[in-house]
């Protein structure tokens, strides 16, 4: 059963590997290898149990928070990531993430606003590098019965990192990290259950093929602004496996927690009543 008091515990006496395993599941089950992989770096077990100290206090801090915070601002590198790597950085953004959204401006004891606001930019740009560089280089096949080039074990952290980054919508609705998830998509088959199902709960769903960029190079040219609601499903159901009713192929796809324009909505045209009365 998960306690806060035991977690406080775990990372006040550096127990980092009781730590992850007291929040590492969260509601779904998780494969010992991702288990193994997290544990290899103290910041994912700080990150994850810092989102889920503010998830179970609504954003309440006390000291334990703040002194977490602390810690991931002091292990950050100069580039912004952390450990050089996308599963630390995907799970230490997702804590600042949470942090800045959760916590009152203020209210952390060991930190500042403004420093917890650039740390996450900082990790950001370098999260959207290594995305960037994944979509350029690690997916890419010339020719289709190519085997894919991002290894199994490289997968199933990318899938864990796009579901920690389904609660952003800056960055799940960012080109390359709709690239990486239109790869799962594709390769679903040839990768194990456990990573799919992992991927399966950010909810994605692909655009039209006809209002897609036709290469990673158009995207690129095309600007951010130009493609930031590409390819990114409605995922208010996030951390669900509900499945996702299939949207018109004339209605623009929106970002995580975005809600559609009224101008988008149809309806249909109400009867006129009056002219039917008239002809009685």
């Amino acid at each position: 059963m998960f306690s806060l008091q035991h977690m406080q515990r775990q990372f006040t006496t550096g127990r980092f590997d009781l730590l992850l395993k007291s929040v590492l599941h969260n509601g779904m089950q998780l494969p010992q290898s991702l288990a193994d992989h997290l544990q290899s770096h103290p910041v994912c077990a700080t990150s994850l149990a810092l989102k889920r100290s503010l998830e179970v206090t609504y954003g309440r801090p006390n000291a334990t928070t703040g002194k977490m915070v602390d810690f991931l601002l002091q292990a950050q590198e100069a580039d912004g990531s952390f450990g050089f790597t996308p599963l630390p950085t995907g799970c230490g953004l997702a804590a600042l993430h949470s942090v800045l959204n959760m916590a009152p401006l203020g209210s952390l004891p060991a930190s500042r606003p403004q420093t917890v606001n650039q740390a996450y930019e900082s990790a950001k740009s370098a999260m959207l590098t290594m995305l960037n560089d994944e979509a350029k280089h690690g997916l890419t096949c010339c020719n289709p019965d190519q085997t894919p080039l991002l290894t199994q074990s490289d997968a199933l952290d990318w899938a864990y990192v796009l579901l920690l980054l389904s609660d952003d919508p800056q960055l799940a609705s960012h080109p390359a990290a709709d690239q990486l998830h239109r790869w799962f998509y594709q390769h679903q088959r040839q990768l194990p259950q456990a990573t799919v199902q992992i991927w399966q709960r950010t909810c994605w769903s692909p655009a039209p093929e006809s209002s897609l960029p036709h290469t990673f190079g158009d995207i690129a040219a095309g600007g951010y602004e130009q493609t930031q609601s590409i390819g990114i499903a409605d995922t208010n159901n996030h951390g669900r496996n509900t499945p996702q009713p299939s949207r018109p192929s004339d209605r623009p796809g929106h970002g995580r927690f975005h809600q559609s324009p009224r101008s988008h909505i149809r309806r249909s045209p109400r009867p006129a009543r009056h002219e039917q009365s008239s002809n009685v």
